[in-house]
Parts: structure tokens; sequence; C-alpha cells
């Protein structure tokens, strides 16, 4: 699979060079962006919002093409017709009434809720198509319509935290900050469910640069925001970022 993928992106590249255009994606995952087989000047990724999970890739640059062009994707803000008899909707609800009207997931970026109101991004090619025939989400009948941005309400949040640590080691790090055991926390790089910007290892031993963004499946998400000073003990101190 990720043959195919590395020929998609080599394609669109190409096509973007031979006709002088931009080319995009459709929604792709984090991982998918970490296997783009190109030098980062080549490419720029964009999902609607800061911190989206899911974005797309326009392949060519405006210094080599000589403009600028939008990705082509959409936010759509769904509201209930009534908040006094809305139902609470999670992600779920929302992806499913989108789905439900056949439209593919690679065509859906991320989706925000709170409060009974929600925002989709989502590639322009359908937009219309969901603001046409989306009234109901879950038992809650609900209306949706085109909106310039999210809300940083509905964005994720970071806090951030100190630890006190014997190493920079990956999983040294995620042992401290999810109260694990050194077993407990191999047995999840054992399992697959640690991704460093984006891509799954199980190299526990990695040591954190500044700016790495960890996701534990389970647990969590947090950006490494580097050493900040040592102890009386001569540990590091290290500082990181949580995604609330």
């Amino acid at each position: 699979m990720n043959e195919e993928w590395i020929k998609r992106c080599n394609d669109l590249y190409g096509r973007s060079f031979a006709r002088g255009i931009f080319t995009f994606s459709d929604f792709v995952e984090e991982d998918k962006v970490a296997l783009v087989p190109l030098s980062k000047d080549k490419f720029t990724v964009w999902g609607g919002a800061e911190y989206t999970e899911r974005k797309m890739i326009r392949f060519g640059s405006a210094e080599e093409l000589g403009y600028d062009q939008d990705f082509p994707l959409v936010i759509l803000k769904v509201s209930p017709l009534s908040k006094k008899f809305a139902s609470p909707l999670s992600h779920r609800d929302y992806l499913g009434a989108v789905l439900n009207l056949g439209i593919e997931r690679s065509k859906i970026g991320d989706i925000f809720s709170s409060d009974n109101e929600g925002f989709i991004v989502c590639h322009e090619d359908v937009a219309e198509l969901i603001m046409q025939n989306v009234d109901r989400v879950g038992r809650t009948s609900v209306k949706v319509c085109k909106t310039d941005s999210v809300p940083s309400s509905f964005l994720p949040q970071k806090e951030e935290k100190e630890l006190v640590v014997s190493s920079t080691r990956c999983d040294v790090v995620v042992c401290k900050n999810y109260n694990l055991s050194r077993e407990d926390a191999l047995e999840i790089f054992r399992e697959n469910r640690v991704r460093i910007n984006g891509v799954a290892t199980t190299n526990n031993s990695y040591s954190l640069k500044d700016k790495d963004v960890v996701s534990v499946r389970g647990f969590g998400k947090f950006e490494f925001l580097g050493v900040v000073g040592i102890s009386g003990k001569g540990k590091p101190y290290v500082k990181i970022a949580l995604y609330k």
C-alpha cells in the first residue's frame, strides 16, 4: 500500500511540474504525509485549521509556478434547528450523516464538535451535496452552511507540563507522562500504538527532538518542547505540551 501511495505522490507532482499547475491529494492521515517522497519545498499541507489530523497535500510551489492557489476545501458549520431539543452529538454522528450520502471518507477532513454544534472540513466537490442533503444528525434536525473558519474554542488546546526524566528517550517520556511502568510502555510500542510525527514506530529508544509530536493510541498526544533544565540529581527537566 505504501508503494501505491508513493507512486500517487510522484504522479501528482509530475503532473504539477509538467503542466505548471498545482495538484492536490484528497484528505490523508499524518502517516501518509510523512511518506511523501519529495523535499518539503515541493509540497505543502493544510487541513483547514490548526492541529488537524487529516490534511490535503498541495504539490508544487508558488515560487516555481509563479502564482498561488488555495486548497480546494470548505468548512461547514452544522447547527441544530432548536438547541432546546437538540441531543448530544458526537464525531461519529456527524461523520455517519455525511458518509450515508455515499461520500468517500477521503473527501472529509477533521470534524470538530462541542455544545451540539459541529464543524466539518470537506473537499469543495462535496460541500453542496452535504449542505443540500444533511438535515438531520442523529435524532437532531440541523442546518448546514459554509463558514470561514473553525472557532478556536472547537480546536484542540495545549497545556504545557514539565517532567523530570532519566533521559529524552521516547519510552521514558511516555512512561513518566502517562504514569506507566516500563513494561507497560514497551508493550504499547510492541503493539504499534505509538506515532512520532504521524509515523507509527516500534523504536522505543528514539531520542525525542524539539517539536516532535507523539501520539499514543488509548492515552493521548503531546508535543515535546525540549530540555529546559537539570535537576539537583543531574536529571533533565523536559517540557511537553499536552493536547486537550
